[in-house]
């Protein structure tokens, strides 16, 4: 999985990182190595304003999905494919 970001200011996007979650793909182990890096690297959940994804069940499913735990933390925060 990668990660990116945009900075408003210089109008570039840059890549925050990619994670390996090796064979399991389902939506609790993509967040939880995604919350690993965030938290190991002191960003914080509420800054992140929009998700963008490969649209698969895992990632959009509206009740469990990956962009649906990031919204619970990031109130603001959209998705996107």
């Amino acid at each position: 999985m990668c990660c990116s970001f945009v900075n408003h200011e210089t109008k570039t996007i840059g890549k925050l990182c990619c994670l390996n979650l090796g064979v399991c793909s389902a939506a609790q182990a993509i967040f939880a190595k995604l919350n690993e890096f965030i938290e190991k690297h002191g960003f914080d959940w509420v800054k992140y304003k929009a998700v963008a994804t490969n649209g698969t069940a895992a990632m959009q499913c509206t009740t469990n999905g990956v962009d649906r735990k990031i919204k619970n933390i990031s109130l603001d925060c959209v998705s996107s494919l």
